[in-house]
């Protein structure tokens, strides 16, 4: 008989209670989330996150891998339309348009939604499918909310065994605004 080994990672946490509230909005409208926002996250205290900048999450929007990056513009013209932007200093990246209309993104709950992106990623000792979806919203204080929930199957190669993993959760990213200061790297 050979032995099966197999690890798997779950995490729920809630919305972190030391940080401005999210804007509550009632109605089907899409929260203003139009501004410039550092690339560095703040990240809830005691928190385990797969990412510490907005640029890493922007794959999830289907961007190519975006470093350097200083800070990323979103303008908002439209409850329908908006554009993210990803900048290092007074260079543009990468540059993207979202329509409402078109299925690019829903609002709920105060939260703009984007569809579920799934990619594969390998390195030298793994191969995984990783699977997320992206909520952004406004807190009162004027800091980017980003909600990331996604899973990952993959497989840890060690030579011999191969060791099956599964992992899902949802975490949490705050980004704070620019305003006339240089972007935090």
């Amino acid at each position: 008989m050979t032995p099966v080994i197999a690890t798997s990672c779950f995490s729920y946490p809630r919305y972190p209670d030391e940080w401005a509230k999210i804007q509550d909005i009632q109605t089907s409208d899409c929260p203003h989330i139009a501004g410039q926002y550092n690339n560095k996250a703040d990240v809830p205290q005691s928190s385990f996150t797969s990412y510490r900048a907005l640029g890493d999450l922007l794959k999830y929007l289907n961007s190519p891998k975006l470093d350097p990056l200083s800070h990323v513009e979103i303008n908002q013209a439209s409850n329908t339309k908006i554009e993210v932007k990803a900048w290092n200093q007074d260079e543009l990246v990468w540059s993207k348009e979202f329509n409402r209309d078109e299925g690019d993104f829903k609002c709920e709950s105060g939260m703009i939604l984007f569809p579920s992106v799934s990619k594969t990623e390998f390195d030298s000792f793994a191969i995984a499918r990783t699977s997320a979806t992206l909520s952004l919203g406004m807190s009162i204080d004027g800091s980017l909310v980003v909600k990331q929930e996604g899973s990952t199957i993959g497989a840890i190669i060690l030579i011999i065994p191969i060791i099956p993993a599964y992992g899902s959760g949802i975490e949490w990213y705050r980004f704070t605004p620019l305003i006339n200061e240089k972007p935090n790297i």
